[in-house]
């Protein structure tokens, strides 16, 4: 009697322990959330489970920024690259089914290159972004036939198998391999092999024009803190292989925790390709990898309007998953999860920051143009954001200024993209439209001279050359 009652004291204690953790946890991420939101941060839903069941789940910010309509648990998202996953699970499926082999040729299924190339590049160099292929850049491009004609044009990034860069256009190229094998669309592929077995009834592909039902708005913030809604969606994300799916928190759970715990979508041979990245020669077992407390596979997408991340954290049974209808450029979904990653691993998570961008604008407007570019990537560096990479950055800048009529200190920020990246279209492209914007037509055409000669598929540049003459 005595061991039976001490049983249930230690029973109760540890009771109250595991509700002041789980309330501890709760108003840890209430906090980090309210805190991401306060400074523009973060818009969107975000759902923590453990054991595949929702311990977690928090709206913030408006599925309608322009006419302030709240979020709800079913509130869509586009997620962008993350339909990847969808690809590489039917891919997997026909493997398993013998209806493919991952070291298959290219020029088993698609004539898409001479058999010269075609011969080097595998299934698995798709999956793996070894091919050497590119992105495709289409301005109006509706189906998967018109990306392959684009793809098949483009030169390629390297030699197949030598080396890795990040390719949309392969994941076009596997959509078509997977159309061609199965005599299906790939849309209805991904619809009957995964969102119709695990339920997910409210994760469908976007195409323009279709009117979609509880679906939040893409929302652009700009450098300066100013919302715009993405009103038109653009074609170019239309669904493929690539990307193109809208989907919920609980939809995206699903997905993760069944290839996560069961064998609804792949077998455990087939798991182990999707968690080491398709490796022909894994360095870890499934069950090595699903037991190991420390492992961390994490999923993003994004586009403008959008963000979207999930975190698998499979050895201690967590997943966390934030969809955002902010745009991609500071990546809210992903640094908000990066934080609830270190919350569950008991860690203090570390303070919101403004976006990168807002951060350069505010050191902008107060130092001025000019010294401004003279230190930029000092004091980003200095203060933990990421330094000038590529062309984007003082591009973004740049536009954020001309909208708020401040011309010549736009001029000062393009001039110097210039000549940080001589090669770069766009760079004179934006230079030549400040130009004209300003008035002085004759440095606008040098400019936009530049930037066709550059980038002779530049129609837009040679338009505005034309009417300049």
């Amino acid at each position: 009697m005595i061991r039976i009652l001490l049983l249930y004291v230690v029973l109760g204690c540890l009771a109250v322990s595991m509700a002041l953790a789980q309330t501890d946890f709760t108003s840890q991420l209430d906090q980090l959330i309210t805190e991401s939101a306060a400074i523009d941060m973060f818009s969107g839903n975000v759902l923590v489970a453990e054991n595949g069941k929702v311990i977690y789940r928090k709206s913030q910010g408006y599925a309608d920024w322009e006419h302030k309509i709240a979020f709800n648990d079913s509130s869509k998202f586009n997620i962008g690259s993350i339909g990847k996953d969808f690809t590489q699970v039917v891919i997997a499926q026909l493997s398993q089914e013998g209806k493919l082999e991952m070291d298959d040729k290219l020029s088993k299924y698609l004539a898409l290159f001479p058999a010269t190339i075609s011969d080097k590049i595998t299934i698995r160099m798709l999956l793996r972004h070894e091919a050497g292929l590119g992105d495709y850049h289409p301005a109006i491009v509706h189906s998967i036939a018109d990306r392959l004609h684009i793809i098949s044009s483009q030169p390629l990034l390297f030699e197949p198998g030598t080396d890795r860069s990040y390719s949309n256009s392969g994941y076009v190229v596997l959509a078509a391999i997977i159309e061609k094998i199965t005599g299906l669309s790939f849309d209805q592929n991904v619809q009957d092999r995964i969102f119709n077995k695990l339920n997910m009834r409210h994760s469908i592909p976007y195409y323009p024009g279709m009117k979609l039902e509880n679906c939040a708005n893409g929302t652009n913030v700009s450098p300066n803190g100013k919302k715009a809604t993405e009103h038109v969606v653009n074609d170019g994300f239309t669904p493929s292989g690539d990307g193109g799916q809208y989907s919920t928190t609980a939809d995206l759970l699903k997905f993760y925790w069944s290839l996560s715990a069961d064998n609804r979508l792949l077998n455990d041979s087939h798991r182990l390709l999707f968690f080491t990245d398709f490796s022909a020669k894994p360095d870890f077992t499934l069950s090595e990898i699903l037991t190991n407390e420390k492992a961390e596979f994490g999923f993003a997408g994004g586009l403008p309007g959008w963000n979207a991340d999930v975190e698998l954290f499979p050895g201690l049974n967590y997943i966390v998953i934030a969809l955002s209808n902010f745009s991609d450029i500071d990546r809210p979904a992903e640094e908000l999860c990066l934080r609830i990653g270190q919350v569950i691993r008991g860690k203090r998570y570390d303070k919101p920051r403004i976006p990168r961008f807002r951060f350069a604008y505010n050191q902008l407007s107060s130092l001025g143009a000019g010294p401004f570019i003279l230190s930029a990537n000092e004091l980003l560096e200095q203060n933990g954001y990421e330094t000038i990479q590529g062309p984007f950055f003082y591009n973004q800048l740049g536009y954020t200024l001309l909208g708020e009529k401040r011309i010549d200190e736009a001029l000062v920020l393009f001039n110097h993209n210039t000549k940080l990246f001589p090669q770069n279209a766009n760079a004179f492209d934006s230079l030549g439209e400040a130009y004209l914007l300003k008035g002085d037509t004759a440095n606008a055409k040098i400019n936009y001279a530049k930037s066709v000669a550059l980038n002779p598929d530049n129609e837009q540049g040679r338009q505005v050359l034309e009417q300049l003459k």
